[in-house]
């Protein structure tokens, strides 16, 4: 199997790959899904949208009053359009855990509102095409924020992935970045990425590349498995799953 000429790597991609060669095969060969849980992605997305809808219309120099009346006035709005009253408590705390983030972080940073929000970006890096999205980025702080909508406790290697990625992209635009931090809001953590060794992303390519070319995807089991949607299709161990 060759991938197309000019593929983009993206984040999710090179995670994906890293849980399961299996799962990564699937979805470049676009087979068919099975249908999985949608809230909590589209309750990620409605919270994604409305911190890029406040940092529209948010002055340069909040107070706090302001900051809190602001963002919950535009996430109040864009939750109950998206009809996910059943999930308030998860959007209460989220927006209590951005107030507090962004009360501390007006007080400490060179700049408040960002230099890119929500920004699609696709670059070309050493020969190697990439694509991410960066969900907030201050130019004058060189920082990158990712929000985390769901229970992150730590940083994991998918956020190693991602975090590299967003950093070699801004980059590649001639932006320094010193630091990329993950603003869990449901957690209330704030967690600064830690340094990746030379070569991190480009040696999963490499073994993604390989793998593509012998057409050959290994299956990996995981506890990642309950919330696979090609679970229809996988083996262990010479036996089908329970999901068969």
């Amino acid at each position: 199997m060759n991938l197309r000429a000019g593929h983009a790597f993206s984040p999710s991609q090179i995670t994906t790959h890293e849980n399961c060669p299996f799962q990564w095969e699937s979805y470049i060969k676009k087979l068919p899904q099975i249908a999985t849980e949608t809230k909590y992605a589209t309750a990620g997305s409605v919270i994604h949208q409305s911190i890029a809808d406040y940092f529209k219309v948010i002055n340069p120099a909040p107070g706090r009053g302001e900051i809190e009346g602001t963002i919950q006035t535009i996430l109040d709005r864009n939750w109950e359009a998206s009809g996910l009253k059943r999930m308030d408590s998860r959007k209460d705390k989220c927006l209590q855990n951005f107030v507090r983030f962004e009360d501390k972080r007006r007080r400490t940073w060179k700049q408040y509102k960002p230099t890119l929000i929500e920004q699609r970006l696709k670059v070309t890096v050493n020969g190697i095409k990439y694509h991410t999205i960066v969900d907030a980025y201050w130019k004058e702080d060189s920082t990158i924020v990712d929000w985390k909508s769901g229970k992150m406790n730590q940083i994991g290697v998918g956020e190693q992935i991602q975090g590299q990625i967003m950093s070699m992209v801004i980059k590649a635009m001639g932006n320094p970045v010193n630091k990329v931090i993950f603003a869990a809001l449901l957690t209330g953590l704030s967690l600064e990425m830690p340094p990746v060794t030379d070569g991190f992303i480009e040696k999963k390519i490499a073994t993604m590349l390989e793998h593509a070319r012998l057409d050959m995807f290994p299956k990996k089991k995981s506890y990642l498995c309950s919330w696979c949607s090609y679970i229809l299709r996988c083996k262990f161990d010479g036996k089908r799953c329970l999901w068969m």
